[in-house]
């Protein structure tokens, strides 16, 4: 507590500075607001009519803070968001006041993920595994020299992927034109670990007992590690893999990052609030990215029967620029609450900007702060990029008594991994990332027990359900294939469009929450 109360003590020292600033930004804001009241009710009609939701294949909207924001799925824009407000809307920091301690955890959630075709026809993968960690740890305290201030400190994991499948396959060497002594064989192993931690402070100020308008700054800390590796060959009782294909792929990448956030709540009436959240694009303080990659074949022919020269090329890359970029959205909200109901409705969207296609590790540069920089060339670059997307959340809430409250939840999570149509052709030696996911629908539900108005306890569950079709397979071992002069691909088939991919979640957390 006494670094705590450091870090109190030093906020002190700015606020006085501050609060004539405030003053005339948020008068302004709000006089606009008086004025155009209606259009900011249409904003949201506005946004469904004017996107289209489609396909994607990187989830913005995966962050569960296990809460209860999270049983409301996340619609608490406009309202409601409690502990969590530094991350959905920092206005919504003034509706605590009291001190608050919080803390998040998620119990377990079994996580299924299922691969069909995914190594050529009728050969499948699969992923069974339990998770468990700690997700969301906050402090909230109004000011005292400013009582229209209010203040949160927090930590919590945003995002975290793992993924770890392996495969393999055997026959006959038949589709070669060879006899059956031959064997044919392939191995495909590919495992990833993502990471996006927040440390942030937050604050809310109100200019009204109908305007607040609030922000905060968070640090993100991302980091990946990912491996790749495919394997071919045929052989035969006598030679040892006289015809081999080998390609491995090893990245780690950490990035250092500064999200800022802007959030607006305007009470319309005693029944409606609405809420605006301006996610602006995040910018790098701190990257490094180290990667292995190796591309080989021998005793390699044609389907002509004509030999291909034999094929080693190896890089290792250290210090190297790896970046993950993130957009900029705007999200909208509304809560309504009734008069004399204990029922509580809230819808919340969000669009997402596009960001077009980058180099999230540039093997050809570096700028290590530490140790000595070795680069590549482009053989050792990944790209990324994201199209826009709109998200949605609904969100209801019901007070039985005074000490349960009941709360369910429905949110979109669409995917928006994307690279031009023509990215193979024109980088024909840089990598990607494993694109393969699914459109997500998440369904919660859970209560809130409350003890003396002061403590209150969080229990609920989640289902989490996607499925895509028409996925590229990772590997074809089945269409045999001797050489491919525009892929490089030996010993395999032409990696078709026909693999579908199934993510089941099913999530326990549990959350405490203390006034004081």
């Amino acid at each position: 507590m006494d670094g705590v109360g450091g870090i109190k003590r030093a906020i002190g020292k700015v606020e006085e500075c501050s609060k004539t600033l405030i003053h005339l930004f948020l008068n302004t804001i709000e006089n606009i607001m008086g004025r155009y009241t209606k259009l900011g009710l249409l904003l949201i009609f506005l946004l469904f009519s004017a996107i289209k939701a489609k396909p994607q294949s990187v989830n913005y909207w995966s962050a569960d803070l296990n809460s209860e924001a999270a049983l409301l799925g996340g619609a608490v824009v406009g309202g409601g968001s409690g502990i969590t407000s530094i991350y959905y809307n920092p206005a919504g920091i003034s509706e605590i006041e009291q001190k608050n301690v919080s803390f998040n955890s998620s119990m377990f959630s079994l996580v299924t993920k299922t691969f069909n075709d995914a190594l050529g026809e009728e050969q499948d993968m699969s992923q069974l595994r339990f998770e468990m960690s700690p997700r969301f740890l906050s402090y909230l305290f109004r000011s005292k020299k400013i009582i229209e201030l209010t203040w949160e400190l927090a930590v919590f994991n945003r995002d975290s992927r793992n993924v770890y499948v392996r495969g393999s396959y055997e026959d006959d060497a038949s589709n070669y034109g060879l006899s059956d002594e031959f064997k044919y064989s392939g191995i495909y192993d590919f495992w990833e670990r993502y990471n996006d931690y927040y440390v942030g402070l937050g604050t809310a100020y109100e200019i009204n007992n109908k305007f607040i308008v609030g922000v905060s700054m968070f640090i993100s800390m991302k980091s990946y590690t990912g491996v790749n590796e495919q394997n071919t060959a045929i052989t035969n009782q006598i030679l040892i893999a006289p015809s081999s294909w080998y390609s491995y792929k090893m990245l780690s990448l950490f990035d250092v990052r500064i999200v800022p956030k802007l959030g607006i709540k305007y009470l319309v009436t005693k029944e409606i609030s609405l809420g605006i959240t301006f996610n602006f694009p995040s910018f790098d303080v701190f990257n490094y990215a180290n990667g292995t990659k190796v591309l080989s074949y021998s005793n390699i022919v044609d389907n002509d029967g004509v030999a291909v020269p034999d094929y080693f090329k190896q890089e290792a890359v250290d210090y190297v620029t790896g970046r993950f970029k993130d957009p900029f959205s705007i999200a909208v909200g509304v809560r309504r609450q009734p008069s004399g109901s204990k029922n509580i409705y809230s819808m919340t969207v969000e669009w997402f900007a596009k960001i077009n296609a980058y180099k999230a590790v540039d093997g050809e540069s570096g700028k290590s702060v530490f140790g000595e920089e070795k680069y590549g060339t482009e053989f050792s670059s990944y790209y990324m990029g994201n199209r826009s997307i709109l998200n949605f959340a609904f969100g209801y809430k019901r007070e039985v008594r005074e000490s349960l409250e009941l709360l369910f939840g429905f949110k979109s999570d669409f995917f928006t991994y994307q690279l031009p149509g023509n990215f193979d052709k024109k980088h024909k030696e840089a990598n990607t990332f494993v694109d393969v996911g699914a459109d997500m629908m998440h369904f919660s539900a859970g209560a809130n027990f409350i003890f003396k108005n002061k403590f209150k306890i969080n229990l609920g569950g989640s289902l989490s359900y996607g499925r895509s079709a028409n996925n590229k397979q990772f590997i074809n071992f089945v269409d045999a294939n001797w050489y491919d002069y525009d892929t490089g691909q030996a010993l395999q088939g032409k990696h078709k469009n026909e693999m579908i991919y199934r993510n089941i979640v099913l999530g326990l957390f549990l959350g405490f929450s203390l006034d004081f």
